[in-house]
């Protein structure tokens, strides 16, 4: 739905609860830990990462620093 244009079906497609357990979100830390849920994971080995559209680079870089491990 979302690439025919109805944005808002797409998006109540996917419930926050799902959202919840696919995303990475939040405060650095809280970020961080979510990270680490999928790096726990048996056989992961990368995790893929994106921006939204429009995120300049000094943006991308201050997130992924912020994203770091510790």
């Amino acid at each position: 739905n979302w690439q025919d244009g109805d944005r808002e079906a797409a998006m109540a497609a996917f419930p926050d609860e799902l959202l919840e357990q696919l995303a990475v979100w939040g405060t650095p830390e809280t970020a961080r830990a979510h990270f680490e849920r999928f790096t726990d994971i048996e056989g992961v080995e990368a995790i893929s990462v994106s921006f939204p559209r429009g995120a300049d680079l000094t943006e991308i870089e201050s997130t992924m620093r912020a994203l770091a491990p510790e």
